[in-house]
């Protein structure tokens, strides 16, 4: 049996012990900490616990697929709950604005904040579904390791298609005219540690997750990923601290 080593116990190194253990390989996964996940950890004051790190998860598929494809049943191990609403956007003048994965909701604060946008939502929405769909199919699930990898019409297609060459601001600027709102909506740039002037427009695709699909939390704590797949039932990956 081929053996792998991965340095790191954070959700990302748990997955590939995970999935390549299914895979039929020994492997070790060394932590330098005395708790697996990273930066997902919890903390506890009294009788109540804190996640310490990521507390609100978009794409709970991910998670579920990585416990599914070894054969047993995620729900076994976690169980994600939707958040109706999830970030409060407050202002120095007292504006409030709430993310909700509910349409009319948001429209309805439009109509308040932001006319031009309240009109302009639903179309709004089309699009980021667009760089969301157009991502999802053509770059998430690919591994760029070669010249070859990016020699592909149907990829040239589709960056094309995802807003390359337009900065988050702008493509912003064409839904909304709040300026609160714009600026709201721009703190998606900050998510790969960018700014919203220079990020391209394709990471519009991040308002998709979560004004559409919607923010999740485990229940129990997002620590429960961890355990999760830190107590996969895989015998051939060992766990060092």
């Amino acid at each position: 049996m081929n053996r792998v080593i991965i340095i790191g116990g954070g959700l990302g190194g748990l997955s590939a012990a995970v999935t390549l253990a299914n895979a039929g390989y020994d492997v070790q996964l060394y932590e330098k900490n005395s708790h697996f996940g990273g930066k997902l950890k919890k903390i506890t004051l009294g009788d109540a616990t804190f996640d310490y790190g990521p507390n609100t998860i978009t794409m709970p598929h991910v998670f579920n697929d990585v416990l599914a494809n070894t054969g047993v049943n995620p729900s076994d191990y976690f169980t994600f709950m939707k958040l109706r609403t999830h970030t409060n956007n407050v202002f120095p003048d007292g504006t409030e604005f709430l993310f909700t994965s509910n349409r009319n909701d948001m429209v309805t604060q439009l109509e308040r904040l932001d006319p031009k946008g309240a009109m302009h939502y639903d179309r709004y929405l089309k699009e980021i579904e667009k760089l969301y769909t157009l991502s999802e199919k053509h770059f998430l699930p690919r591994t760029f390791t070669g010249i070859k990898d990016y020699l592909s019409p149907t990829l040239s297609w589709a960056l094309m298609n995802v807003r390359p060459f337009e900065s988050l601001d702008h493509f912003h600027r064409r839904f909304f005219e709040n300026e609160k709102i714009i600026q709201a909506l721009n703190r998606y740039a900050t998510y790969i540690g960018s700014s919203p002037y220079s990020c391209p427009a394709t990471f519009g695709m991040i308002a998709y997750l979560e004004l559409v699909q919607s923010v999740f939390f485990a229940k129990g704590g997002n620590t429960t990923i961890a355990e999760a797949l830190q107590n996969a039932p895989l015998n051939s990956v060992l766990l060092f601290m």
